[in-house]
């Protein structure tokens, strides 16, 4: 992250709309997000997302490049 440029997080109540869009079960979600801090770091976190089978970069698209 270049020196200045601001992190994005988000809530867990703004990624489970998005993760339900994209095809996850209520049950999968509650599973993804109880291993994520609250709010979540989508750079930080990258590599347990990737875990997870999301890239940061899906969730970035599905909430209008808001990350």
């Amino acid at each position: 992250m270049e020196k200045g440029q601001a992190r994005h997080l988000f809530s867990h109540a703004e990624a489970e709309p998005v993760l339900r869009r994209m095809g996850y079960s209520q049950e999968q979600i509650e599973d993804m997000l109880r291993d994520l801090p609250d709010p979540i770091d989508g750079e930080r976190e990258a590599e347990t997302l990737f875990k997870l089978g999301i890239s940061i970069d899906a969730l970035r698209d599905r909430m209008g490049g808001s990350l």
